[in-house]
């Protein structure tokens, strides 16, 4: 496993790019320090369909919303195995 540091630009880009080859995804303390928002975790919910792990904690910035579609969609949630989330609270 890798981990680097990437500008939340940068981030859509990647994802954009690879993240349906992706099958982990760890952003977790992206939401203090780089201020991940709603529309970041909306492009992981469009571009990241076949993720099997999950981890996003210590996002203080977001309440989760742009999740909803991964999470909603019955083929794309199934494959999730490991997810950790610690958000202020997922509407509906």
């Amino acid at each position: 496993m890798v981990h680097f540091v990437i500008k939340l630009c940068h981030l859509f880009k990647v994802l954009e790019c690879i993240g349906p080859q992706l099958t982990l995804l760890d952003l977790s303390g992206c939401g203090s320090v780089s201020q991940l928002t709603e529309k970041g975790l909306g492009v992981v919910s469009e571009h990241c369909h076949n993720l099997e792990a999950l981890f996003l904690s210590l996002l203080s910035t977001v309440n989760g919303t742009g999740l909803l579609p991964l999470l909603q969609d019955p083929s794309r949630a199934v494959k999730l195995k490991k997810m950790s989330i610690s958000i202020r609270e997922v509407s509906a």
